[in-house]
């Protein structure tokens, strides 16, 4: 009998209900991933932003052993507020890998 690996740490919610027809997206997004740490998504309210990003970090958890964190900025007023809590709430690759890199 196996058991079943535990579940990545994060905290992602789970998926409303599915996901259709932004494959090319999230191949795109995962590309662009794989060369630097953060992505922002920018477009008017109500296009799916927020789903697509959480889709993205789902895909990708495997590919993180510290998992995927989900980091609300909404209510955080003031640039660096926001720079230090970024800085401490986003999902990190593993050390040594190659998306370790950092930019400048």
């Amino acid at each position: 009998m196996t058991s079943a690996a535990p579940p990545a740490p994060g905290n992602l919610p789970a998926e409303p209900n599915s996901f259709i027809g932004r494959e090319r997206d999230l191949s795109e997004l995962a590309l662009l991933l794989s060369d630097v740490r953060a992505l922002t998504l920018c477009g008017p309210g109500g296009i799916g932003k927020t789903r697509l990003a959480l889709r993205l970090a789902c895909d990708l958890v495997p590919e993180f052993p510290d998992g995927a964190w989900l980091v609300e900025l909404v209510a955080i007023r003031g640039r660096s507020c926001s720079s230090r809590t970024s800085s401490r709430g986003g999902s990190r690759p593993p050390s040594g890998s190659a998306r370790s890199r950092t930019g400048p």
